[in-house]
């Protein structure tokens, strides 16, 4: 999807090192906000269908839209932040900047001056909100009924996923303490000695720095004597997340 500078009043800021939850609610922010109005994604990682402005079409910034004295810049890290104050600050580009914050827990000293250096700040919950020590306007994150909804066909789906059609309870995202992945583990043990009819599907990145965590996990599933109703699928690819939320009993988001 090609974007056009005139018709664009908002850039979503991009820049992440690799694909993750932001990466993915940015996606699927961004296909609804397309509906309404002008809006393309800066940076390297993104749906190409979104509409990509490309590092060497920057300058196109400079000219306001139509019909309008500023464009948008909505950043949700620190890179983009950075980079939003960068382009209104120094190249004097007309933008407002608007910061999303879904984390719940104290920021630094840097992260709090960029934060005070947007013109804007939404949350994506009450909690935090409360964390960013200015007003904000409370969006929570929401859900596409349209791509997340029960299999019509759900035991045609999970033989195409090569998966079993037992009770599937599923946990997806990086394996981490905060995740709270071992926290899942704990409580699909429990049910497994009680009932025979229930598997735990996993899904998500392991970092380096989470490899002893996951080892940890493991020894305790393989201990347990349960290690054949644990299906752990590693990192998919974000297209096929919707195909694992429909064919699954429950899901469980069991983050500290």
């Amino acid at each position: 999807m090609a974007w056009e500078a005139k018709a664009t009043v908002a850039i979503a800021a991009n820049l992440g090192a690799r694909y993750s939850g932001v990466n993915s609610t940015l996606d699927r922010v961004v296909a609804r906000q397309q509906r309404d109005f002008g809006v393309a994604v800066f940076g390297g990682i993104a749906d190409p269908a979104r509409g990509k402005v490309k590092a060497h079409e920057f300058w196109k910034l400079w000219p306001r839209p139509s019909g309008r004295p500023f464009r948008i810049w909505h950043a949700r890290r620190n890179n983009d932040m950075i980079l939003g104050v960068f382009f209104r600050d120094v190249l004097n580009m007309p933008l407002r900047l608007v910061f999303t914050s879904a984390s719940q827990r104290e920021h630094g000293w840097f992260t709090r001056m960029l934060i005070a250096r947007m013109d804007a700040l939404i949350a994506t919950s009450q909690a935090s909100a409360a964390y960013l020590k200015r007003p904000a306007v409370v969006i929570p994150h929401g859900i596409d009924t349209n791509e997340f909804h029960p299999a019509d066909d759900r035991k045609r789906l999970r033989a195409r996923l090569d998966l079993p059609d037992s009770i599937l309870v599923g946990c997806f995202g990086r394996v981490r303490p905060d995740k709270g992945t071992d926290l899942f583990v704990d409580a699909m043990l429990a049910i497994m000695r009680e009932t025979q009819d229930v598997n735990a599907v996993l899904t998500g990145l392991v970092k380096k720095d989470q490899r002893s965590f996951s080892r940890g996990i493991r020894a305790k599933i393989e201990d347990s004597g349960f290690s054949d109703r644990f299906i752990w699928l590693g990192e998919v690819p974000a297209a096929s997340i919707p195909d694992y939320h429909r064919c699954m009993d429950i899901y469980v988001a069991p983050q500290r």
